[in-house]
């Protein structure tokens, strides 16, 4: 996956970034404007702008589409299913392709034929989805949502062996999602560093959480940084949303370390710590 380092403009607001087109629409390395936490960041490049209906993503998703139930809650969106809902509210714009078509009716069947999908399933995804609305939306409500998750994990029950959640979960300083390009929903999450000790479990528990909360995510990348430090990570690390389905809360604190550890990439410490990954 080819990677492309973008820097930060100084007088846009706290929550946007900037971002390097990359014609291979892989991922690209930036970092956060000014004002925001200056944490390297894995953003989706291509389409970061516009979201334009592609026939050939159409012809990819639509075998998955066909297969899945589409849940009543839209939180619970498979990424296919987000990116499909996302892709039909372009399509229906103001300024969308389907005037190409007339009349909306004839566009939307012209869409559900190009996505191979039934006109119940498509149906279904609308309805489901309207009831958050936006695909902006959406990353309020599972900003909000992961939030209450990670707050409430000491609640779970005793995950791990020796291990305090609640502490973790008040070390826990930032969660943000990135629905930018609707197709690879990113999500970020960091905490206050306190020791290695427990590094692997801490990831895991995020991952779970971050799953439960958003199946849709694409990438979860996660850090840790002292209380009193500004810029460099103690810790950061990467999963892909595929192996976060792998991941299982209740057994964190047996395979934490022995199995869900190798699930995460791009495995960084700071060089004052000493360890094997």
């Amino acid at each position: 996956m080819r990677l492309i380092r973008c820097y930060p403009y100084t007088n846009l607001l706290p929550s946007s970034l900037r971002h390097f087109s990359d014609a291979s629409g892989g991922l690209s390395l930036c970092f956060s404007a000014k004002g925001t936490p200056a944490l390297s960041r894995w953003v989706p490049t291509g389409a970061i702008f516009t979201m334009r209906l592609s026939l050939f993503a159409m012809l990819l998703l639509g075998p998955a589409l066909t297969q899945a139930s589409v849940p009543s809650d839209p939180l619970q969106f498979t990424k296919e299913q987000f990116a499909t809902y996302c892709a039909f509210k372009n399509f229906m714009s103001e300024g969308g392709e389907w005037k190409k078509f007339k009349t909306p009716e004839r566009a939307k069947i012209k869409f559900a034929k190009n996505y191979k999908m039934k006109a119940a399933v498509l149906d279904a995804v609308i309805a489901s989805g309207e009831r958050v609305g936006s695909c902006a939306d959406f990353k309020t409500r599972w900003e909000t949502g992961l939030k209450a998750a990670l707050k409430g994990m000491g609640k779970r029950g005793d995950l791990v062996p020796g291990f305090k959640e609640s502490i973790f979960a008040k070390r826990i300083n930032w969660v943000e999602v990135n629905v930018d390009n609707t197709d690879h929903v990113i999500v970020w999450v960091s905490w206050r560093w306190f020791n290695d000790r427990f590094v692997e479990e801490e990831s895991a528990i995020v991952g779970a959480l971050v799953r439960e909360v958003l199946p849709a995510a694409g990438t979860l990348l996660v850090f840790a940084r002292k209380k009193s430090e500004t810029e460099n990570n103690m810790f950061e690390a990467k999963i892909s949303g595929s192996r976060l389905e792998s991941i299982n809360l209740k057994q964190v604190g047996d395979y934490a370390k022995k199995r869900y550890w190798r699930f995460f990439e791009g495995i960084k410490f700071d060089e004052s710590i000493t360890r094997a990954n």
